[in-house]
């Protein structure tokens, strides 16, 4: 029980009236007070978070994904065993390159990827010229002595009637002709999420022809094809397909021009593929 105090107070003709109690309680509104507060603001808290994934969960959602599965991944024994070849690899251009793959800030706007470009695949050709292939904006060929480059082809141009947008990785063939991925047909780079995400087959295989100048569609319907590479022979080539973990064999020197699985399963997402993957051990 509070303590409570009796003072006098006095009546209007002067007199003293009779005793009047006052509790004196202020230390405990002030502790009721204080938890009435915070038991508002948790509660407000609560009905805005919930409000927020509500909203979250009724947005339409940008992407349209498909249904898929992936098997179970290979052992790692045999040529996946645990190694430390990475370690014995010898680091080319230490502390002269900085940041590779990285985009820096232009005209104070922060994504300016797609006006800046994104080189993804490299190669030489037979004439020592340096084939490039941006996400963006397309094919080149740049004189590396003098810096001066051609554009090949462009992703706005239709081939097969639709445009590129995530133009990815090459090889060239030795007559020149130039094969090269067209990642998605609907997802730029920057939206590769979205892409590896959708898992749509809206991926291709495109060949520029160096004497027509013309660029056709050699294999399609791939979910997120990324690297690219001929074989020793240039018989047929290698496509890494991301979603799916594996890697393609298209051949080319063939009547039928087939195509086939050439690695199932792999442990990880593929990106690029180097020649050195054509050799098993």
């Amino acid at each position: 029980m509070p303590e409570t105090r009796k003072r006098h107070v006095p009546s209007s003709s002067g007199s003293t009236s009779t005793h009047k109690s006052v509790s004196s309680s202020g230390p405990n509104k002030d502790e009721a007070s204080s938890r009435s507060f915070s038991h508002t603001l948790g509660l407000l808290i609560i009905f805005i978070s919930l409000s927020c994934v509500t909203t979250l969960c009724l947005l339409p959602s940008p992407i349209e994904p498909i249904e898929y599965s992936l098997p179970l991944p290979p052992q790692f024994i045999g040529p996946l065993a645990e190694n430390k070849l990475l370690a014995k690899a010898d680091k080319l251009f230490l502390d002269r390159l900085h940041g590779p793959e990285s985009i820096t800030v232009h005209n104070g706007k922060f994504d300016d990827e797609p006006t800046c470009g994104r080189p993804l695949g490299m190669r030489f050709d037979k004439d020592g010229s340096l084939v490039v292939v941006d996400a963006y904006l397309g094919l080149f060929r740049v004189n590396v002595e003098t810096g001066k480059f051609v554009q090949l082809y462009s992703p706005e141009t239709l081939v097969d009637g639709e445009q590129a947008a995530f133009l990815n990785d090459l090889d060239i063939d030795s007559d020149g002709t130039v094969y090269f991925t067209d990642s998605s047909t609907n997802w730029g780079r920057r939206y590769n999420r979205y892409a590896a995400m959708e898992a749509k087959k809206n991926g291709r295989l495109l060949a520029y022809n160096p004497n027509t100048k013309q660029t056709e569609v050699i294999l399609k319907n791939m979910s997120f094809p990324n690297g690219v590479q001929l074989s020793p022979e240039k018989d047929f080539i290698l496509i890494a397909e991301l979603c799916t973990c594996k890697i393609l064999q298209y051949s080319i020197n063939t009547l039928l021009c087939e195509n086939s699985v050439f690695v199932n399963s792999l442990f990880c997402d593929l990106n690029g593929i180097k020649c050195y993957l054509c050799y098993v051990p």
